[in-house]
């Protein structure tokens, strides 16, 4: 049986804070004190020197205060107006709960250089999906493990910062090194600049596994919904995409952002136990493409971010409303009851 997704999407009560922040982000841009007047031995170097800090630290936290509190009220707009063939999803959590909780683990996550992230992000998914109700029954669950995404990350900065310590000595040997010299070592840093881009694209690949780990119960259904991926081949396509979004100067963003969610989305697996019983496909749309996904991000460059809500809704109209849900449990379930003896007279 295939279900369509729907949404109604829309920037209602949260691009105001959105523009908020960009503006005071703006305005106190132009409070901070010119590079040239920061002449070291002047007198006021010191005094500037700490009103700039001061103003940068208070440019980051009003900043995160807007975007976070725009972004909070977005998601929860968008599972209230979220629905999978005319049975509804919605939350009863609160903008200003669930806002105040995230701002606090942005907080602990900039006081902690970033350690705190991973259970950051575990303890925002879990408040969202421990509170989503689905009008056609049942209950929703995290299954990732925050350790599990910490350890990742950590080994993953460790090798980045080793490879780009050796990087930056082959490029110091090439400056300075012999025509002879510099053959062996162009090859050398190629090969270490991919190897830093692969790390980071591998980091990314995992995260979005870690992240599409979702448990589903109600009476009638027990499963649970997570990515069929091969890691290796995921990390291959996904570096291949990125590249060719570099080679081409961001003008194939708008292939790049639809083969990336076709990539993932459509690898998205229902399970019940080690049995799949359904999974996620996406249809592409015959009257919209890439060239629309493109003109949303030209858009948000040309608008300085200002239209970035705008965007980000019509991603949502245009991949959700597009997404299935494909499943074989409720047919089984019907054949079953069909099945079943009918009382007579």
């Amino acid at each position: 049986m295939r279900k369509r997704f729907n949404t109604m999407f829309s920037t209602n009560g949260w691009f105001g804070l959105y523009l908020t922040g960009m503006v005071l982000n703006l305005v106190m841009s132009f409070a901070t004190v010119p590079l040239p007047y920061l002449m070291v031995g002047s007198p006021a170097f010191s005094v500037l020197s700490l009103m700039n800090i001061g103003i940068a630290f208070v440019r980051v936290l009003v900043l995160a205060f807007f975007i976070s509190a725009a972004y909070t009220k977005a998601i929860l707009l968008f599972i209230n107006t979220l629905s999978l063939e005319g049975k509804r999803f919605s939350t009863k959590l609160e903008h200003k709960d669930f806002f105040l909780f995230v701002f606090a683990n942005i907080i602990i996550s900039i006081f902690t250089l970033g350690i705190y992230i991973p259970w950051a992000y575990k303890g925002i998914i879990d408040k969202l999906t421990n509170t989503i109700e689905y009008e056609g029954g049942g209950r929703f669950s995290f299954l990732s493990k925050a350790s599990q995404l910490f350890l990742v990350v950590f080994i993953s900065v460790v090798v980045i910062v080793v490879i780009s310590t050796l990087l930056a000595v082959s490029i110091a040997l090439l400056a300075r090194g012999s025509n002879i010299f510099g053959i062996i070592i162009v090859p050398i840093s190629i090969v270490l600049f991919f190897a830093i881009l692969s790390v980071v694209v591998f980091l990314q690949v995992y995260t979005l596994n870690w992240y599409c780990n979702i448990g589903f119960a109600s009476p009638n259904k027990d499963v649970t919904y997570s990515l069929n991926i091969n890691i290796a081949s995921a990390i291959v396509f996904y570096l291949g995409q990125t590249i060719l979004l570099v080679i081409t100067l961001g003008f194939y963003a708008g292939v790049y952002i639809l083969s990336i969610y076709e990539y993932f989305a459509s690898r998205i697996v229902e399970k019940k136990g080690d049995e799949q019983t359904g999974c996620i496909l996406f249809v592409k749309p015959l009257n919209k493409g890439a060239g629309f996904l493109l003109l949303q991000v030209i858009f948000s460059i040309l608008t300085a971010g200002i239209y970035t809500p705008f965007a980000y809704v019509e991603y949502a109209k245009f991949f959700v409303n597009n997404t299935y849900l494909d499943t074989k449990y409720e047919e089984e379930q019907q054949t079953e009851e069909t099945a079943l003896p009918q009382p007579t007279l």
